[in-house]
């Protein structure tokens, strides 16, 4: 009876590794990310670019979210510049991400 709980309890343990990796291989929501050919991470969407600088500060998921971050400052939003290599449009996707807005009940 011993083995037959310790052979169970394994293979438990086997199903559960399987299952986590699953998990973890299967894509997840979230914003798009993109990279360049050697793989390696290059940002988000949307971009910062100071005028001056070459460089570009790839961290904001949406427009909105750039433009908040850009107020004040000498910099401006753009389009990753690798999204666009790769095809991606920012703008249409800005207009077709759906706003999820929770109905409020309301009581008389």
């Amino acid at each position: 009876m011993r083995k037959f709980i310790i052979a169970l309890s394994v293979l438990g343990a086997v199903a559960g590794f399987a299952a986590a990796s699953a998990e973890a291989a299967a894509p997840r929501g979230g914003p798009p990310k993109f990279f360049d050919r050697n793989g390696n991470f290059r940002g988000y969407a949307w971009c910062l670019k100071q005028a001056t600088l070459p460089a570009f500060d790839c961290n904001y998921f949406n427009f909105a979210q750039c433009q908040a971050s850009a107020s004040a400052r000498p910099v401006y939003c753009v389009p990753n510049p690798h999204a666009v290599e790769q095809g991606y449009d920012p703008w249409a996707a800005e207009q077709a991400a759906p706003v999820s807005r929770r109905k409020v009940r309301a009581t008389y």
